[in-house]
């Protein structure tokens, strides 16, 4: 039994080891729990690396914190807003200055978003492609609604249906797909495996 429990802990000690050498820690005059220290520091939650880097992995409970403070944002934005005007969005088609605002805001979130859900993707050992494809149908919906292309005073148009559709099933593949299934273990093409 203590044998089984010494072979984890060094099978866990080499994997900690493995994760050091590849943030290129320097060891010269420093003590080990200095540079374990210092390890610790760069893996945690750095909302530069989150927000606006592309590069690394993050794991599920990072990408829904990115995802919530993004949807923090929009709802930050609209809600006053919507008192300040006494706007009613439900009316069909909103209101032009809502339609250009929510264009605004997501063409202005594309890049945050884009970079919590590509490194989400590198820690599912996938490329990007979903990601980009998410953002890119997110900006063309805002775009059309901008134009009045999606709804008219009778409700959706069929363009605005089956867009709407798309837009559903593609949110549905990404929260499946990126919020709920966990990463690849250990190292993978895209770096260590994030904590």
């Amino acid at each position: 039994m203590r044998l089984a429990h010494l072979a984890d802990k060094l099978h866990a000690f080499s994997h900690y080891l493995a994760a050091v050498s590849q943030t290129a820690i320097p060891l010269e005059g420093k003590s080990l729990y200095a540079c374990r220290a210092r390890a610790e520091k760069q893996r945690s939650m750095n909302w530069y690396h989150l927000f606006f880097d592309f590069h690394g992995r993050i794991n599920r409970s990072h990408f829904w914190t990115g995802t919530l403070i993004l949807l923090g944002v929009q709802l930050t934005v609209y809600w006053p807003l919507l008192s300040l005007f006494e706007a009613d969005v439900t009316s069909t088609p909103a209101a032009l200055w809502f339609r250009n605002l929510t264009l605004l805001l997501d063409a202005t979130l594309a890049w945050p978003t884009l970079a919590v859900m590509v490194k989400r993707q590198n820690d599912r050992d996938q490329s990007a492609h979903l990601s980009y494809m998410a953002v890119s149908a997110s900006v063309l919906y805002s775009i059309l609604d901008a134009f009045g292309l999606l709804q008219t005073a009778a409700g959706f148009t069929p363009l605005g249906f089956v867009a709407g559709v798309a837009a559903l099933g593609l949110l549905a593949i990404v929260v499946v797909e990126l919020g709920t299934r966990p990463g690849t273990e250990g190292v993978n093409r895209y770096g260590p495996e994030p904590e």
